[in-house]
């Protein structure tokens, strides 16, 4: 059997404080969008999955109507 080498890992975490359908949009590396309608966990689709080691850059492009979010690791 061949080795597959590397397998792509999600990217995703936890949002907490926003409510609900507030207008949250995050970006992996300024291309890959991912609107966030409340607490809880998420994850980027699985085309913007990541190699093992391999550096990626989570950010905010639209902040919820009424709050301030920011991103931490």
């Amino acid at each position: 059997m061949e080795d597959a080498g590397p397998q792509p890992q999600p990217i995703g975490g936890t949002v907490t404080g926003l409510g609900t359908n507030a207008g949250l949009v995050l970006t992996l590396n300024g291309a890959n969008d991912l609107a966030i309608n409340g607490d809880g966990g998420f994850t980027f689709p699985t085309a913007a999955n990541l190699l093992p080691g391999a550096s990626y850059t989570v950010a905010i492009k639209a902040q919820p109507s009424g709050k301030t979010c920011d991103v931490s690791a």
